[in-house]
């Protein structure tokens, strides 16, 4: 069998659409799932990725609601209801625990987050009875609007009406807290300094020590040499004394995760892997409110 020339290869023509991450650089090709995804995440957090953003540039704050409790005009079923609350906000969908026989009046005391977008204006919220050997019931369900104080800063306590099969708002009400918070800026790329070496042989190198405070000792070849006054404290030390003070500089004090606090933010997030929750908190060195803001920017990616 003849084989092809290298010039009819160039007569040839692939026909055919192509892939949508075609000549993309770093494209993924739908590999990963959404775990892999957020723990690759979480990962370039721990590392200190300067490229990654902890706030969505389209994001316009943070909604806090507390889901308090609930008084409903009656019980539906033999035994008293396990309710819990279903609630939308845009795009995001949240959820209490459920009050086990919390019946008519179910009490939740449930604090929620989710970032919102400019427009976002309104919160729709269902109470659903559990069940464990049928589908879950809807019950209640309620409508409203975000007081436009919340938006200014101010923390509104209120009770809003709730519809179901007694009519629209005759089924009972719902207490929710609901405050709100700015987003935090976008971090953008900051470029590493660059710092320019001066040519000095390999064993020393050129140490600048900053002026005020007590004078510290240039060393010279083991030899410890005091500036006089008035004169910037520049000498010459053995390079590997210098590599062993910048060694000790970069190495930051070790940071404790506390197992209640992974599982405190494990109730904000009930879908988060705990070792991403733990990833996260450790690249912010134990922040709550900084692992917060981040898990809630993957949890919108998501």
């Amino acid at each position: 069998m003849a084989q092809p020339s290298p010039s009819s290869h160039r007569t040839q023509a692939v026909v055919g659409e192509l892939p949508e991450d075609f000549l993309r650089v770093g494209s993924s090709g739908g590999n990963l799932s959404q775990v892999d995804q957020d723990a690759l995440l979480a990962q370039q957090l721990a590392a200190g990725d300067s490229f990654v953003n902890h706030a969505q540039p389209n994001c316009g704050g943070r909604l806090r609601f507390t889901v308090v409790q609930a008084k409903l005009v009656k019980n539906y079923g033999l035994t008293k209801m396990d309710l819990y609350c279903r609630i939308r906000v845009g795009h995001h969908v949240l959820e209490t625990a459920t009050a086990y026989a919390g019946g008519k009046t179910p009490a939740w005391n449930k604090t929620l987050h989710c970032l919102v977008a400019p427009g976002v204006d309104s919160v729709y919220l269902e109470l659903f009875d559990e069940s464990a050997f049928a589908s879950d019931t809807r019950i209640a369900w309620g409508h409203f609007q975000i007081p436009e104080g919340v938006f200014s800063g101010r923390t509104v306590d209120e009770w809003y009406p709730l519809s179901g099969k007694s009519g629209d708002g005759t089924e009972g009400t719902i207490n929710i807290v609901l405050s709100y918070a700015n987003a935090p800026p976008v971090q953008q790329f900051m470029p590493f300094p660059m710092v320019q070496q001066m040519p000095v042989s390999p064993s020393q190198q050129m140490v600048m020590v900053p002026q005020g405070g007590v004078a510290q000792p240039v060393f010279l070849n083991g030899v410890a040499y005091y500036p006089a006054a008035g004169v910037p404290n520049v000498g010459y030390a053995p390079a590997q004394q210098q590599q062993q003070q910048q060694h000790r500089q970069a190495q930051p004090s070790p940071v404790t995760i506390r197992n209640e606090d992974v599982l405190q933010l494990k109730e904000v997030f009930p879908n988060m892997d705990e070792e991403v929750i733990r990833s996260v908190l450790e690249a912010n060195r134990g922040d709550k409110e900084a692992a917060l803001n981040t898990l809630l920017s993957l949890s919108q990616d998501s």
